[in-house]
């Protein structure tokens, strides 16, 4: 029996009746190989077709979504290709299976601090609890989907919050796509863009809050007056040699050469992930020689806890800076203080620099905040320059004014006496 073929149009569509079971194909007369399926309560758009000896059937739309015309241009796209040469049939399975096996935010996140934070970065736990607080709801985006747009609102949603905050955010999202690559989660051919790059970070005012001489002398007090040994020496040992309060309470005796005066901090320990060589003053020796844990422990400042050493010094800080009124300062601005009054003394930023461990001397210089004192010593010497400037030029002026009154004068005199 000859099929009976018709010619697609809106009203035919609309008129088409569903079948009370199974499916009825109506296939067009002027497009070739588009079909209208129709199923009981369903009427879709499909396209058959053969491509390298085999025959398929593909799913174009289901109306009215797809439009008659939409799914026009779609059955000529198929066709076209067929007409030279391709098998766009086997090209959409991939495509499909491509999409399918695509790897999710949550995959590259969970690799990422699997295979590179964990092995390289100390605060990889912190790392990972950003990662899930701001970012979580797309574990189960494409990587394709998460768009600049799509990250440009999380990192208002986090501003909210903390500008700060967001920018951090923002910065680690940038690593963890970056690492992706190096990850071998996709290749070449199918790379994926890094969503945030391009995209705008919220101004920050660095934070070098650092103890002014007065404070300094109050804050010495402070530490003097705190009950607990451990904790005056570890205060005192913070401002001499300015190490982060981590890398100086996990510290072996094994890292101290008291005959070369320097303390090996191993790069396992600290946040650089390299090895830093302290040179310690004769001060700081003489502290670590006095602390009781000297042949008792291996580490300088031991506890009872899991790690054997203790981890938080926020309490006996929080003593220590209510009771010297510096409620301001963190255990951080220690680090600050040793950077300010170093470069107060002239000593040169490379060698702050080094002394405080950064990998980069960008870092350093935003610690480095000129004191008011030093300001206003600076600029009262330059207006005594310029006042000194200003009445020597009215001096100067007045005395020329006085010569040339008197030079009239004795013109005058000197015409009435003609």
């Amino acid at each position: 029996m000859k099929e009976t073929r018709v010619r697609l149009t809106q009203a035919v569509v609309e008129a088409a009746k569903y079948p009370y079971s199974g499916q009825v194909f109506k296939r067009d007369a002027i497009d070739i190989g588009l079909a209208l399926r129709l199923t009981p309560g369903s009427k879709t758009f499909i396209y058959e077709g053969c491509a390298h000896g085999r025959m398929h059937r593909v799913k174009l739309g289901t109306w009215p979504t797809l439009s008659i015309a939409a799914a026009r241009v779609m059955a000529r796209g198929y066709r076209e290709a067929i007409a030279h040469g391709r098998d766009p049939f086997s090209e959409r399975e991939r495509k499909r299976g491509a999409e399918r096996n695509a790897v999710t935010f949550g995959e590259l996140a969970k690799q990422f601090i699997e295979l590179h934070a964990k092995p390289h970065c100390r605060s990889w736990e912190r790392m990972q609890a950003r990662l899930e607080k701001h970012f979580g709801r797309w574990n189960s985006y494409r990587l394709k989907d998460i768009t600049p747009a799509l990250v440009t609102k999380a990192h208002i949603q986090i501003a909210e919050k903390g500008q700060v905050e967001a920018n951090r955010a923002l910065q680690l999202l940038r690593l963890v796509f970056n690492k992706g690559k190096d990850l071998d989660l996709w290749d070449d051919e199918n790379p994926v863009k890094n969503p945030v790059e391009g995209l705008t970070f919220y101004p920050e005012e660095p934070d070098t809050q650092a103890l002014t001489s007065g404070e300094m002398e109050r804050v010495m007090v402070a530490i003097e007056a705190e009950p607990n040994e451990y904790w005056r020496i570890y205060f005192k040992l913070l401002l001499m040699i300015a190490k982060r309060k981590s890398e100086l309470l996990s510290a072996r005796w094994e890292m101290v050469d008291f005959e070369l005066g320097v303390l090996t901090l191993p790069k396992t320990t600290t946040k650089t992930a390299k090895t830093d060589r302290v040179a310690l003053p004769a001060a700081a020796i003489a502290l670590i020689e006095a602390l009781p844990s000297r042949g008792e422990s291996e580490w300088l400042f031991p506890s009872h806890g899991a790690k054997g050493h203790l981890v938080e010094p926020k309490k006996a800080w929080d003593r220590i800076r209510s009771a010297a009124g510096v409620e301001h300062i963190t255990i951080h601005g220690l680090r600050a203080t040793v950077a300010t009054m170093s470069e107060d003394r002239g000593v040169p930023v490379s060698v702050i620099s080094r002394m405080l461990a950064h990998s980069r001397i960008t870092t350093t210089v935003k610690y480095l905040r000129p004191r008011l004192e030093l300001q206003r010593a600076a600029l009262e010497r330059q207006a005594a320059v310029v006042m000194g400037v200003r009445q020597e030029s009215r001096a100067s002026t007045d005395d020329r004014i006085i010569v040339n009154a008197s030079a009239a004068f004795d013109r005058m005199r000197s015409q009435l006496s003609e």
